[in-house]
């Protein structure tokens, strides 16, 4: 789980901004919050607010950047490829190095602190630190300073033990060592293992629904928690179902040979796609409409909920962009609960999200709230709701969020 995160120089983030999911004594009873193993309490949702261009993509582009750059940067990047970011761009001069800090906790108690410093050309500095339930303070598993590399006994491994092609500079040190049987660093890993929705270069987990609908096919109980959510949101579906079909063999060579042309090793062959199918019943008759029948809200209900599944499962963090897209404020409330609820989130899974519909405001504590802000040089700044003079956590948050009292919002 997340605690917070610190960046630096990425995207429109120039300045040094903080996203903290912290409570306080006053949300320890509280059921949007949770007290972690090693005692710390906290937001199992936070979402972020602000004008449209104002900066909530970019910050959740950092939590996808983590996720491909600590477990993909050393098998998708070869030796001199720039590194998949951006600093900020508008300046004259060459910006300074990017920077981020991400402090994590694993569901046993360890809490880490993964510190990285970066240009897009090379890793400057990348450090991991932890600390065991039982311990008062931290200590380092490695240290990183451009190419000179120091491994503490922690981290049960030796340095020598390392090929060379795993210590690339544009890729992570964690990303290198998994090309390895080393796995130092898998539970810190598993502390900040995330599903990303975002429309971006780093979404490679979900490409569309059918990537959820092969999910489905194959695990019987996430269907059915899909169907019975389905049932509470009352879309009038009874019951789903998933079928593997092959695409007709003209038609799969016409894919093939195009996927070809960019992929030369790709081979002609089968191609299954899973195709979804919704039942309804209307007084004694049921009715099977294909998925490409139903609503934008449905099918947006199906894959959303496929996410939310595998995110409560096993615990998590859901990154998800514009979440309220084509859902009505009370099915996102209704979401937000399966977070909150302990029965149906005992691993402590959060959802990390932006999101439009200031309706939601109204089920968020003040420290679950947070606003972007762009400035006239294109700098984006981030400020938690909690952190502003004089907010009472009975206020109404929407009213005044819309009356332009907190900012965060278009100036039209």
């Amino acid at each position: 789980m997340i605690h917070s995160l610190k960046v630096k120089n990425f995207y429109s983030f120039r300045e040094e901004q903080e996203f903290s999911l912290s409570g306080t004594k006053s949300t320890a009873d509280d059921q949007r919050f949770m007290t972690t193993s090693s005692g710390k309490n906290v937001a199992k949702v936070a979402m972020i607010y602000g004008a449209n261009a104002s900066g909530k993509s970019n910050l959740l582009k950092v939590f996808s950047f983590l996720s491909w750059f600590m477990n993909y940067s050393w098998k998708a990047s070869d030796k001199g490829d720039d590194i998949r970011f951006f600093p900020f761009l508008f300046i004259q001069n060459d910006p300074d190095p990017t920077e981020i800090e991400l402090h994590s906790e694993h569901k046993n108690g360890t809490s880490y602190i993964y510190n990285l410093k970066l240009t897009t050309k090379k890793v400057i500095y990348e450090s991991l630190r932890v600390r065991k339930l039982e311990e008062s303070r931290s200590s380092f598993i490695f240290v990183r300073n451009y190419e000179h590399y120091k491994i503490y006994p922690r981290a049960k491994f030796l340095f020598k033990n390392i090929p060379q092609e795993a210590l690339r500079e544009n890729i992570s040190f964690l990303s290198g060592i998994k090309k390895t049987n080393v796995s130092a660093f898998e539970e810190f890993l598993d502390s900040i293992k995330s599903i990303v929705n975002i429309d971006n270069k780093y979404n490679f987990i979900f490409k569309n629904i059918s990537d959820k609908l092969e999910i489905l096919a194959n695990n019987e109980i996430g269907k059915r928690f899909v169907e019975e959510q389905l049932k509470n949101i009352d879309l009038g579906i009874s019951g789903i179902e998933i079928k593997k079909e092959k695409i007709p063999e003209d038609i799969a060579q016409k894919i093939t040979k195009f996927v070809g042309s960019f992929i030369p090793s790709s081979k002609e062959g089968d191609i299954d796609v899973y195709e979804a199918y919704a039942y309804h019943n209307v007084g004694d008759i049921t009715y099977k409409l294909n998925l490409d029948q139903e609503s934008n809200g449905t099918q947006k209900s199906i894959s959303l909920l496929t996410e939310v599944f595998l995110t409560l499962s096993q615990g998590g963090i859901l990154v998800y962009d514009e979440i309220e897209y084509a859902i009505h404020p009370l099915v996102l409330q209704y979401l937000l609960d399966l977070f909150y609820d302990e029965d149906s989130n005992p691993y402590g899974a959060q959802l990390i999200c932006s999101c439009h519909s200031t309706d939601c405001m109204s089920f968020l504590h003040k420290r679950q709230i947070f606003l972007t802000e762009k400035d006239e040089n294109q700098e984006s700044s981030l400020i938690r709701l909690s952190d502003m003079t004089g907010v009472r956590n009975d206020d109404n948050f929407m009213q005044k969020y819309l009356s332009g009292a907190y900012g965060g919002v278009p100036c039209l």
